[in-house]
């Protein structure tokens, strides 16, 4: 159902060919990715590989499908929620007879064309991480959510096409490396 859900939206959306190269590994208890777009989260969660950690106003628009998508909603307004989120990403990545946890790092939207500084929190739960990488191609427009949902939704719909590429990586170990360090 996730995954119909998932790529039937895309399709709507114009995507005309996903491209994966590698392959999820599940050792890896947390996936991080480059987050471009709404559509990353929908991508990825229609692989039907990892449980998405964001932050709660993040998914207002599909926040009846968060529930079947199993995310963990968190704040990051206080120290006190902070630290809350902290102890529940921990906890949940602990479980291993769940699937990887998805965090985007950068703990924002980019245009995608560099990445910004991660946030450190969840490489301190000293778990094996698998990167991904997610790039759009679109003949037309840029796909990426740096323009607000009005302009962004009208972009995307108005452009004939885009294609995605998403690439697993290898799996990566902190190794006794600081959070800062192996971010």
């Amino acid at each position: 159902v996730l995954q119909t859900f998932g790529f039937g939206y895309l399709r709507i959306l114009g995507l005309r060919r996903c491209s994966i190269v590698g392959k999820p590994d599940r050792r890896a208890r947390l996936a991080v990715s480059n987050h471009i777009t709404w559509m990353d989260t929908t991508l990825l969660a229609g692989l039907h590989y990892a449980q998405l950690a964001a932050k709660e106003r993040l998914i207002w628009p599909l926040n009846r499908m968060s529930k079947l998508w199993h995310y963990i909603n968190f704040d990051r307004s206080t120290p006190q929620a902070r630290a809350a989120a902290a102890e529940a990403i921990a906890q949940r990545v602990k479980d291993t007879s769940k699937p990887p946890l998805l965090v985007y790092p950068e703990g924002t939207v980019t245009n995608g064309q560099s990445l910004l500084r991660f946030k450190l929190g969840v490489f301190s739960t000293n778990a094996p991480v698998q990167p991904i990488t997610i790039s759009y191609n679109s003949p037309d427009c840029d796909v990426s959510w740096t323009f607000g949902c009005t302009n962004w939704l009208w972009r995307v719909l108005a452009q004939p096409y885009f294609d995605v590429r998403v690439e697993f990586l290898p799996i990566q170990c902190p190794e006794g490396r600081s959070a800062e360090a192996f971010a």
